[in-house]
């Protein structure tokens, strides 16, 4: 009899916890929702918005060290497409300078939210205005390629992925921003001369 009570403990026990579980599915219990604050998710955008702008400008720097040396190995009309092509991308570089400076604080984002949400509207503004300019150097560079020598080819190669990188990484920030990449203006619409910086 101690066996049989003792067992029919085990199974009381057993049927008890499998009850409980049940009862839990058909009643699970409910979730605390937890939604973000309109600061903390402009804050998060306005980050997201930030680094690929500021990949940008030390993907540009990377590929203006390179221009310079590859200028100064070129010669006839080469140079001057080097000496066009830096122009192009001192520019650019002016540009996104501007747009990426010092990453604020959340605190000191939330303290001048609409300063820092100006700040967005033109980061994506001077994007656009820039990709047209990157674009150009692009094309510099390709018909610099098909010109140089073989010994350059390696070089030219790496330049023009350098280009690539920055023009998708602008593209990037500008949608991060929450902004819209606005298509490329067409060659009779002209294209953005080196000089010619977004307006602040």
């Amino acid at each position: 009899m101690k066996g049989f009570g003792l067992a029919s403990a085990c199974i009381l026990i057993l049927l008890g916890c499998t009850g409980g579980a049940k009862q839990q599915d058909k009643e699970p219990g409910k979730l605390a929702v937890v939604t973000e604050s309109p600061e903390v998710m402009a804050y998060a955008k306005f980050r997201a918005g930030h680094y690929p702008l500021e990949a940008a400008l030390v993907t540009l720097l990377e590929a203006r060290i390179k221009v310079k040396k590859l200028a100064a190995l070129a010669g006839g009309t080469a140079k001057d497409g080097f000496a066009d092509l830096a122009k192009h991308l001192d520019t650019v570089g002016s540009g996104l300078s501007e747009v990426t400076a010092e990453l604020p604080t959340s605190t000191d984002f939330r303290a001048k939210f609409k300063e820092f949400d100006e700040q967005r509207l033109q980061a994506i503004a001077t994007g656009n205005r820039l990709l047209p300019i990157i674009d150009e150097a692009g094309g510099l560079v390709q018909d610099l390629a098909e010109g140089a020598p073989a010994s350059f080819k390696k070089e030219m190669s790496d330049l023009s992925s350098l280009m690539d990188d920055i023009q998708e990484n602008v593209e990037s920030g500008i949608k991060e921003y929450g902004g819209i990449v606005v298509p490329l203006p067409s060659e009779e619409a002209g294209s953005p001369k080196p000089g010619d910086l977004p307006p602040r």
